[in-house]
């Protein structure tokens, strides 16, 4: 049973000196390090199912031998396969850390220093926190950290128009002069740059990014002697609060390319995670390398004297192999390591130079330092001589032999963002696009010197081709100016059927969906929203807004015009106060209330309450289940169409379960199938008698709508059949149904049978509104006064005004027809109209549609 670690360090607390360092495990985990032959292939593949701890890069040899770190009972199950090991040190739990190597606290209080002595080139960044910090921040035995990066550049305040260059320490924690080895980098360029002219070339040029310790939590485990072969950060994989050998994540098997194929069990040592990017650690190195987008990166390890470059998951040549093995190879000209591909070493997979060159376009690179994990703290400096002059070639490498292309905006002279594409080296699908960057539309890209065939593309723009040739010591500038394509403009409104004189929905999220572009989000107050310099062509909108029926249209955009749509929604029956008067049958599977995981999703689509089939288990196999709506009278509400809407999640036996819709004329007594627009997915599902319907997986909430318009002017009822044969899964949920053209939306205003004195000045919502291009505006006087009544456009222009001098009080109305004070027509858009007696203002708003 292992002790509670506040426990223990009360004891280390209350003890006098003389005493071992404390430990986070009850009793230490004894490990040793043996050697396995490997001279048989069958029984090296066979070597990877038993997890074994692999001592480093260069403690593998294929075919040959493999170092690993185990504990005596993994031992002996070695000896039962058949494998024959050596003893290489009987007992690594009698290592301790030789006080030379650097403290977190260390490394803290000298980045913090140098920032005091260098503020013009050195600035400390906070960039996010260790796993101990955010899930156990007051727990002292976990002892939470932050995650610290340095930037160095001249005006380092200043986010400048440069490459940027990454150096990397400590992903695992028993790999501490990797920390000693990046706190030389940093030093060294503070330190030199005022007289060293090498120093200044690469500080003024570029910005340098480190990040000494990326798993601190681990990285303390080590360096205090609480287990010095932790590799691991210190994920609670257990929730047990105690670290032991199921705890931990690594971190470099973390990141999100090729993750899926990594190990997927917590006592692993390379352990995956749960998630691509589960890990606070791995989420801040992310985000610094989206943010700054480097043009290189190394991240050091140990150990095995080696280079890698990607891929490390698979077997085949990177796209950029000719580039990334002149690095390499000159980089192990320098310091005598052997380069290779990494994956010829053995595959990894979620490791950071894989996901940094994919998806980023950075050239990554593992530089494995040492002949073991831990040298003597005797030798930290002699290993940093060693590998520190390839960091200099490293970012002298950065300036020069390369792509430096900025995009402009060829009208504004505004950056792009722009996807540049180099025709000789060709991308797999599995990376992402390579794209200059938003702030100043720069891209650079490292290359052997040659010709290159570059086309330069942006959305709204025409596309670019032009040859370059890269020289050798220099870099090669484009500026290349993007001619625009013909751009539109589109305004419009969404409106509540059933809103009466004042149909304005008062918050609508509007999303433009187009291929070649990011969703555009807009934040439509009381409905109306307008987008100029719209690229020509056909986008999808989306509109969405609480408690009602959601908008889902094609709309097209001509260049030099602008587009005007309108759209008018109904409330959505989104079942959290009631059933919406649905119905069953006895019987039935469909339940009204909260979905539950063991039933089918998650969660309903908005709120809490659907209507589903068997919220809380599997659907029961050879069963028929009916829902049946009320009886709507269709009279027409507004809208303009007929028909019914609604958003549902469906999980069945594809093709031999599932569901569709029914509409009847005559009280229930026959029904019909109605036909989604665009179709059922299968025209033919076995429970349902051969007949359509929706079957197999809707991969989430979807909306469909049914046009009713053959239905116009009756009474309808609607029901959704949901049919299994023998088999057995989620089932079939409806949310958010909403029904066009029912009188339930029709607004019957009250009829006046008295004629009574106003009681107070009141400026009325103009009817009809929208209107195009004749509407009515009503006020109310208590009492004699001078009226002035006056249309602004929405820039404050004066457009139309009339002025009564002592009206009489009562009701009173003043037609519009949509002109101004000339008698010119004034263009569709969104007016304000205010009324002014005295010191009464009023003012609303209006809309013009022609």
């Amino acid at each position: 049973m292992r002790m509670n670690l506040s426990f223990m360090f009360l004891i280390l607390m209350l003890c006098c000196g003389g005493l071992h360092p404390v430990t986070l495990w009850a009793s230490e985990p004894e490990h040793m390090l043996i050697k396995i032959e490997t001279t048989d292939p069958e029984q090296y593949q066979r070597l990877w199912d038993f997890n074994l701890d692999l001592a480093g890069d260069g403690a593998l040899r294929p075919n040959e031998y493999m170092e690993v770190i185990v504990t005596p009972e993994q031992a002996a199950a070695l000896t039962r396969a058949g494998y024959s090991y050596s003893v290489l040190i009987d007992s690594l739990g009698d290592i301790t850390i030789d006080s030379e190597y650097d403290s977190y606290d260390e490394v803290v209080e000298t980045i913090q220093l140098y920032e005091n002595l260098y503020p013009d080139i050195f600035k400390v960044y906070d960039i996010g926190d260790s796993w101990a910090k955010v899930n156990r921040p007051n727990d002292n035995d976990y002892l939470p950290h932050d995650i610290w990066a340095v930037k160095i550049s001249d005006n380092v305040e200043v986010e400048e128009d440069e490459p940027a260059v990454l150096f990397c320490g400590l992903h695992h924690a028993r790999e501490p002069i990797t920390v000693n080895m990046v706190m030389e980098i940093l030093t060294y360029l503070a330190d030199e740059y005022a007289e060293n002219e090498a120093v200044q070339r690469y500080v003024d040029n570029s910005e340098i990014w480190l990040i000494p310790i990326l798993n601190p939590d681990g990285h303390h485990l080590v360096v205090t002697d609480f287990d010095v072969w932790w590799r691991k950060n210190v994920h609670d994989n257990n929730n047990n609060e105690y670290i032991d050998d199921y705890d931990g994540v690594d971190p470099n098997r973390n990141y999100s390319y090729s993750w899926e194929n990594g190990e997927t069990d917590p006592a692993d040592p390379v352990y995956h995670g749960e998630a691509p990017f589960s890990e606070p650690e791995n989420q801040a190195i992310r985000d610094l390398c989206l943010e700054q987008r480097p043009v290189s990166l190394i991240t050091f390890h140990t150990h095995g004297e080696l280079i890698l470059y990607p891929y490390s998951s698979v077997q085949y040549p990177a796209p950029d192999e000719d580039v990334l093995t002149e690095l390499a190879y000159a980089m192990a000209a320098i310091n005598g390591y052997q380069p290779q591909q990494g994956y010829e070493l053995y595959p990894t997979h979620g490791d950071l130079t894989d996901w940094a060159y994919s998806q980023l376009g950075t050239l990554s690179y593992t530089v494995e330092m040492c002949n073991q994990f831990i040298p003597p703290g005797s030798e930290i400096q002699s290993w940093i001589d060693e590998s520190f002059p390839i960091t200099t070639y490293f970012m002298d490498r950065a300036l020069r032999s390369k792509l430096e292309l900025h995009v402009t905006d060829a009208e504004t002279g505004d950056p792009v963002v722009a996807e540049v594409e180099v025709a000789e080296i060709e991308l797999p699908e599995t990376f992402a696009p390579r794209v200059t960057d938003a702030q100043f539309g720069r891209y650079d890209r490292l290359l052997s010197p040659g010709d290159y065939t570059v086309t330069v593309s942006a959305f709204g723009y025409a596309d670019t081709t032009f040859t370059v040739t890269i020289h050798e010591d220099v870099p090669t500038p484009v500026d290349l100016p993007l001619r625009p394509l013909g751009r539109g403009s589109l305004e419009g409104w969404v409106f509540n059927v059933a809103g009466g004189d004042f149909p304005f929905i008062e918050a609508v999220t509007v999303v433009l969906h187009h291929p070649e572009m990011t969703p555009d989000t807009l934040y439509a107050e009381i409905g109306y929203f307008e987008v100029e310099h719209m690229v020509a062509g056909e986008y999808l909108l989306e509109a969405f807004a609480s408690g009602f029926d959601s908008v889902q249209d094609t709309v097209t955009i001509t260049a030099g015009e602008t587009l005007y749509v309108e759209y008018w929604v109904v409330p959505v029956f989104d079942f959290e106060a009631d059933d919406g008067d649905f119905g069953t049958e006895t019987r039935s599977e469909w339940e009204w209330g909260v979905p539950l995981p063991s039933g089918g999703p998650t969660h309903a689509y908005s709120g809490s309450m659907c209507w589903g089939i068997d919220l809380d288990d599997r659907y029961d196999p050879n069963r028929n289940s009916y829902l049946y709506t009320p009886e709507y009278n269709m009279t027409s509400d507004g809208s303009g169409r007929f028909g019914i809407a609604f958003y549902h999640w469906y999980s069945t036996v594809e093709g031999w379960d599932g569901g569709n819709v029914q509409i009847s004329v005559d009280n229930g007594e026959t029904w019909t199938i109605l036909h989604p627009v665009g179709g059922y997915p299968d025209a033919s599902v076995v429970a349902l008698g051969g007949r359509p319907g929706f079957t197999g997986d809707s991969n989430g909430w979807r909306r469909d709508y049914f046009d009713l318009l053959p239905y116009a002017f009756q009474r309808i009822m609607i029901r959704f059949r949901f049919s299994s044969t023998n088999r057995m899964l989620w089932g079939w949920f409806i949310d958010n149904f909403a029904i066009y053209g029912s009188e339930l939306y029709v607004d019957v205003e009250p009829q006046l049978t008295t004629v009574t004195t106003p009681s107070q000045f009141e400026l009325y919502q103009n009817v009809p509104n929208p209107f195009n291009p004749n509407t009515t505006i009503r006020y109310d006087l208590p009492r004699v006064a001078n009226v002035t009544l006056s249309i602004y456009d929405l820039a404050g222009r004066l457009i139309r005004q009339w002025y009564q001098p002592l009206q009489s009080s009562g009701s009173y109305t003043i037609p519009w027809d949509g002109t101004d004070q000339a008698g010119q027509a004034v263009q569709s858009g969104m007016y304000v109209y205010q009324l002014h007696t005295g010191d009464f203002y009023q003012t609303r708003k209006m809309i013009l549609i022609r």
